[in-house]
C-alpha cells in the first residue's frame, strides 16, 4: 500500500489562498501569441491534441500542477495528490471568430481572467485559442499565487517550449495519486517541526551573542526594522485607482523594443527597471492628468516584487519573492529627471533593506508555523500600502518554439489587490519588453489610454537620451504585435520579479 504524502505550503503560499476574495483573485497569468502555420493539420485546423501533448511535458517536471491544497480545520494547508486529476480540465479549447483581432483576443483574456480558479482542483488552466488574425494562435495561461511566484510562473509556464523547431513530446507516465495523510498526522507533524525550528533559532541566537560586534549589529537591524515599518505604516495618497475593485477584469498590452531601452541603459546608467519605472510615473501623470486630477502633490507608491531566491534554489516552486516600495514623482514633468528621481528612490529603497527585511520576517513567520486566518485576511490585504504593483521578469533573448510554432510575443498579468484597480507586469523575450496591464473593469474603462500613455512615455523617454543625430533611421515605436522581431544580441536583465 502506497504511503501517504503531502508537502507543507509556506506561510507566504497560504497567504495568498487567504487572501483570495470573489472581487481579488490571487492568480498570475500570461498571454502568449504563436505562429499558428506549423500547428496545423493536414487538414488545416489547429492540431489541438497535438498542442495538448506538448503542454502535459510540463506536469512530471512540476508535481504541484497534479496537485490541490488541503487546509484542515485547525491544521495546516499541505498539498496533497489529486485522485481525481484530468488534464483535459486544465488544458481548454477556445477560437475567436476568424479573423479575431487582438482587441477580441484582449477581451476574451480578460474574461477568463475574471473567474477564480478552483481551490477543489488544481490551481492553473491553459486556454489554446486558434482564429486569431495574422495566422496565429495563443496559450491564455492561469497559475495561482500559492503555487508560484512570477520566476517559478516562468519556468513553468515556458517548460513546454522548445528551443528548436520540430521537437517530439514525450510519453507520460501514467498518474496514480498517493494517498493523504490523516488529519492528526499533520498536527504531530508540525509540531514536531516547530520544535525542531526552535531548536535552530536558539543555535543561531547563541552563534550571534557570541559575535563581538552584536552590539553594532542589533542596533542597525532595529533601525532598519523601524525603518521598514515606517514605511508600512505611512498610507499613499488616495487617488481613484485606488477604491474597492469587482471581479470584473480588462486586459491590455503593448511591446517596447529592448534595444531603445539599451540605449537610454547606455546613456544614463540606469538599469532597466528604473527606466520601467520611469516609464511608468510618465505614463501614470499623463493617466491622471487626462482624469482632471491633480498629481503634483500625489504621494504615489508602487510596490516591485523581489526575487529573494538563492542559487540553491532557482528552478524550486512556490514563492521565494519580498516586496520593495518605491516612490513615484509624478510632479516631474522632465523625463530625464524624471528617471534620475526613479534612480534614486530605487536606491534609497534597496538600502533600507525592505525587501531582506520583509523575507526575514516571513520566514520566521513560517518557522512559527503561524498562518494568516482567512478571518485577518480581508483586513490585511484592504490596507492599501501601495497605489499599484509593477513587476518586472527576464526571459530568454532568443526565440523559443512549440512544436515548430514559434513564440511570437507574451503578455504577463499580476493579480489585483482589493483596492488596487490597475497592476502592471512585465516580460522581455527575444529582444522585446512586454507589457500587461490588468485592471478593474468598473474603474478603469479607460485602460487602453494608460496603454498609449506607456508607449508615448518610452518615445519620450529615448528622446531625451539619444540625440537625434545618432538615432537609427527607424521611426522608434512600439513594436507592432503582429511584427516577428529579428533575433537580437543576448541583453542582460536584472533578475528582478
Amino acid at each position: 500500500m502506497t504511503a501517504p504524502y503531502y508537502e507543507r505550503l509556506t506561510s507566504l503560499d497560504a497567504s495568498f489562498l487567504a487572501f483570495e476574495e470573489t472581487s481579488s483573485h490571487m492568480h498570475l497569468g500570461s498571454v502568449s501569441l504563436f505562429d499558428a502555420k506549423p500547428l496545423r493539420t493536414k487538414a488545416g485546423g489547429l492540431d489541438f491534441a497535438a498542442i495538448e501533448s506538448a503542454i502535459t511535458q510540463i506536469i512530471p517536471r512540476n508535481p504541484r500542477l497534479r496537485q490541490k491544497v488541503w487546509w484542515p480545520t485547525g491544521g495546516p494547508p499541505v498539498w496533497v495528490d489529486d485522485p481525481n486529476f484530468h488534464v483535459g480540465y486544465h488544458i481548454r479549447h477556445a477560437a475567436l471568430p476568424s479573423p479575431g483581432s487582438l482587441d477580441q483576443l484582449k477581451q476574451l483574456s480578460a474574461r477568463i481572467m475574471s473567474r477564480t480558479l478552483d481551490a477543489a482542483k488544481p490551481l492553473w488552466e491553459n486556454w489554446i485559442v486558434e482564429g486569431i488574425e495574422g495566422d496565429r494562435c495563443a496559450i491564455i495561461a492561469k497559475l495561482h499565487h500559492s503555487l508560484a511566484d512570477g520566476i517559478s510562473a516562468r519556468d513553468i509556464l515556458i517548460g513546454y517550449l522548445g528551443l528548436e523547431p520540430g521537437d517530439v513530446p514525450e510519453p507520460i507516465e501514467p498518474f496514480v495519486a498517493r494517498p493523504a495523510p490523516s488529519v492528526a498526522q499533520l498536527h504531530l507533524d508540525a509540531a514536531l517541526r516547530r520544535a525542531e525550528k526552535a531548536r535552530e533559532l536558539g543555535g543561531w541566537l547563541k552563534d550571534m551573542l557570541g559575535k563581538p560586534d552584536i552590539g553594532s549589529t542589533l542596533l542597525k537591524s532595529a533601525n532598519d526594522l523601524l525603518g521598514a515599518a515606517s514605511n508600512m505604516l505611512r498610507d499613499p495618497s488616495p487617488t481613484p485607482l485606488n477604491r474597492p475593485i469587482g471581479p470584473h477584469r480588462r486586459f491590455d498590452f503593448t511591446s517596447s523594443d529592448f534595444g531603445a531601452i539599451r540605449e537610454i541603459r547606455k546613456a544614463s546608467g540606469a538599469k532597466v527597471n528604473d527606466i520601467v519605472l520611469a516609464v511608468v510615473s510618465g505614463a501614470v501623470r499623463r493617466f491622471l492628468l487626462d482624469r482632471k486630477l491633480r498629481v503634483d502633490d500625489l504621494d504615489f507608491r508602487v510596490m516591485v516584487p523581489v526575487n529573494v531566491r538563492t542559487e540553491e534554489e532557482n528552478g524550486t516552486a512556490g514563492n521565494r519573492v519580498s516586496n520593495m516600495t518605491v516612490p513615484l514623482a509624478l510632479f516631474e514633468t522632465d523625463p530625464r529627471r524624471r528617471l534620475q528621481r526613479v534612480m534614486d528612490s530605487s536606491s534609497r529603497a534597496k538600502r533600507s533593506q525592505q525587501s531582506a527585511i520583509g523575507d526575514m520576517f516571513a520566514q520566521a513567520v513560517d518557522s512559527a508555523g503561524f498562518f494568516l486566518p482567512r478571518s485577518l485576511a480581508g483586513m490585511v490585504s484592504n490596507r492599501v500600502m501601495a497605489n499599484m504593483v509593477v513587476t518586472n521578469v527576464p526571459g530568454p533573448q532568443f526565440p523559443q518554439f512549440l512544436l515548430g510554432g514559434e513564440m511570437l510575443s507574451s503578455f504577463p498579468l499580476v493579480p489585483l489587490a482589493p483596492q488596487q484597480a490597475l497592476g502592471v507586469a512585465l516580460y522581455s523575450y527575444n529582444g522585446v519588453l512586454h507589457w500587461g496591464c490588468n485592471a478593474d473593469w468598473d474603474l478603469v474603462p479607460d485602460l487602453s489610454k494608460f496603454v498609449k500613455a506607456i508607449e508615448l512615455e518610452m518615445l519620450q523617454l529615448h528622446r531625451a537620451f539619444v540625440p537625434l543625430a545618432i538615432r537609427p533611421r527607424t521611426k522608434l515605436r512600439a513594436v507592432p504585435v503582429a511584427v516577428r522581431p529579428s533575433r537580437p544580441e543576448p541583453v542582460p536583465v536584472e533578475s528582478a520579479l
